[in-house]
């Protein structure tokens, strides 16, 4: 094989990972039908994201990313030449996301890929100082196999192996593909930024909007994220929305805590 191809290969233990710029920002859309540039702005980040003719990349698409990225990451802790392009066997990435394995799933899989190349960024947001300036597409190109196999080497963009290199990733839960709805995945996503290693976290409403999806009306995405919230607890996470303020609390024991402390003293 060549040497700058790398196998995705699932006997090996792996965990599920995401490069920290699409996880902080919206660089992925929350639905398919999402076609027209979006322009974005936070604290000193400039984003600007141009879909393809048949519409941007979006938070289901970016789980090939994340699948990709997860092996990518198993070779760079083996001490292994990482390598940029990924071979992916469909039907293990349709398996073990839960897409099951009919002809519309593979179907659905080559147009993410063709949302994934098309999606054009611009942004002036730098790694370890490093300016990632225009990328050409998430992923730089991909070369679907015509034998029974059905595997396809997928080319990551540059500022995503740069990402694995300089270790900009975060741990996803195991249970990160198991989210059904795109819009508790994004949410999740950025409750895993804005936390870290912190127990409790607040920020305000309208901050977390434009972090979660940068688009639609501000009421939308309260009767949104008001929804998620009163389906219980989201995974690994409580939020809380009072008095346009989001707090967000890790189901660990001390954050637990600390939501007992707020609501004890009428701040949930």
């Amino acid at each position: 094989m060549n040497d700058n191809i790398f196998e995705c290969n699932l006997r090996a233990p792996y965990s599920l990972k995401s490069d920290l710029f699409s996880l902080e920002l919206p660089i992925y859309a929350i639905s398919s039908k999402s076609r027209e540039p979006v322009e974005l702005k936070y604290k000193d980040t400039f984003v600007r994201i141009t879909p393809s003719h048949i519409g941007r990349a979006t938070v289901k698409d970016k789980e090939i990313v994340i699948y990709c990225l997860s092996q990518l990451m198993v070779q760079l802790n083996s001490k292994l030449q990482p390598g940029e392009i990924a071979s992916v066997c469909t039907f293990d990435f349709l398996k073990t996301t839960g897409r099951g394995a009919s002809g519309r799933a593979y179907q659905d899989f080559n147009l993410a890929l063709e949302r994934l190349k098309g999606t054009i960024i611009q942004t002036n947001r730098t790694i370890n100082g490093k300016p990632i300036d225009q990328i050409s597409g998430i992923i730089e190109s991909y070369k679907i196999s015509e034998s029974k196999s059905r595997r396809v080497e997928i080319k990551l963009a540059d500022w995503i192996i740069q990402s694995a290199l300089e270790n900009k990733i975060l741990t996803l839960d195991p249970s990160y593909f198991g989210i059904k709805r795109s819009f508790d995945k994004r949410v999740y996503e950025v409750c895993r930024k804005l936390c870290g290693k912190y127990h409790t976290l607040s920020i305000r409403l309208e901050n977390f909007h434009t972090l979660v999806t940068g688009t639609g009306t501000a009421a939308k995405f309260k009767r949104d994220l008001t929804l998620l919230i009163s389906r219980g607890k989201m995974l690994g996470y409580r939020v809380k929305l009072k008095d346009q303020m989001v707090r967000i609390y890790k189901d660990t024991p001390e954050g637990k805590k600390f939501l007992t402390k707020d609501m004890l003293a009428g701040i949930v």
